[in-house]
This record gives structure tokens, sequence and C-alpha cells, in this order.
């Protein structure tokens, strides 16, 4: 797969999990549970973030990954 298609995918499930549902506890206090369910999921994602910060900065342009 590509390498942006790499980062997409690796990050996709911190934005699903993570980032909307802490957005969407934004807009009241009886969303608290959405809070503090994405600050968890968001946490969890440490790996997919050190995976992306390593395509970021070794993969060079066009580089395609390959994962068996």
């Amino acid at each position: 797969m590509s390498k942006k298609r790499f980062i997409f995918m690796s990050l996709l499930p911190n934005l699903v999990f993570g980032f909307l549902p802490y957005c969407l506890s934004f807009l009241g206090t009886k969303y608290l549970m959405f809070a503090l369910w994405g600050v968890i999921a968001v946490a969890m994602g440490a790996g997919d973030y050190y995976n992306v910060f390593n395509a970021l900065t070794q993969m060079p342009k066009g580089a395609r990954t390959y994962l068996y």
C-alpha cells in the first residue's frame, strides 16, 4: 500500500474512536462518557502514532509498504 494510504489506515481508528467521541462530548455534560472513551482510545493509539511518525520520517516519497 502507498505511504499515504498507510498513514490514513493507521490513523482512522484513532480518529473515529478517539477524536470524534471526544469532540462529541463538547455538546454537554450528559456526554461525559464519550469524553472518557475518547481520551482512552487516543491514548491506546500510541503505537499507531509511532508507526505514522516512522512512515513520515523514514519512507521515501513514492514508497510502498508491504505487510504480511
